[in-house]
């Protein structure tokens, strides 16, 4: 479904990103994983169009993306949660829903909402307030809501636990889960890798903006280098 083919992303002289590779199957899980700085948002920001890329391809269902804005992006399938969640503060619940769905039909938009606000019904409840007055565990869960208001085929999630306290950080997690039972597919870039290798079906760890590690999550799980890196005392 999604490729990523030697992308090289550079913030002015600093190459953040070097010849990075990785795919997505339809239905699938791929953690993207590392410590901070490591290029995993930069890398996400590429697919989405939202950062410039220096050099490779990225292609999605068989489309290359590259060149083109991220409004088409998005109509190309491709919903994302970005990190800090960036939902339209001075905006309702309602306002910032309405919104993401203004790419599609009327009736569709109604609908899909609906069934969100079903999913997510702390959402529903402050319906009519501010997003900048909401939790940051209700304003991660109105930034999916937004992504999955489309209704992308890939859905990238870019750090949906960061800041969050340790029950929302389970809400997060349980809420991938049941979007992967779903067959949704997910990109997830996450720092907190002990978790993201749970739910995830492969995962792809990168270090100085290349790829370390990459393998199915049960192997990296177990991998000593990982375990080293991420699960010391």
């Amino acid at each position: 479904m999604l490729t990523v083919s030697d992308l090289t992303v550079d913030y002015g002289p600093v190459r953040a990103v070097r010849g990075v590779s990785l795919d997505v199957g339809e239905g699938e899980v791929v953690a993207l994983l590392g410590a901070n700085g490591a290029g995993k948002t930069t890398t996400l920001m590429a697919i989405a169009g939202l950062r410039k890329v220096a050099a490779g391809s990225v292609t999605f269902a068989g489309r290359a993306l590259l060149g083109l804005p991220p409004e088409e992006i998005v109509r190309t399938g491709i919903g994302v949660a970005p990190e800090g969640r960036r939902i339209f503060a001075g905006l309702t619940v309602d306002e910032n829903l309405r919104l993401a769905g203004s790419i599609v039909a009327p009736e569709v938009e109604i609908a899909r909402r609906e069934a969100l606000l079903d999913r997510f019904p702390i959402l529903r409840e402050r319906y009519r307030q501010r997003a900048g007055l909401l939790s940051g565990g209700e304003q991660q869960m109105l930034a999916v809501a937004r992504a999955l208001l489309p209704g992308p085929r890939l859905l990238m999630l870019d750090e949906p636990s960061l800041g969050l306290a340790p029950q929302m950080v389970d809400l997060v997690f349980d809420l991938i889960a049941e979007l992967k039972a779903e067959g949704v597919t997910i990109l997830l870039v996450e720092q907190n890798v002990a978790r993201s290798l749970e739910v995830a079906d492969r995962a792809v760890v990168l270090a100085n903006g290349q790829v370390a590690l990459a393998g199915p999550a049960a192997d990296l799980r177990n991998d000593d280098q990982v375990r080293a890196a991420y699960f010391a005392a």
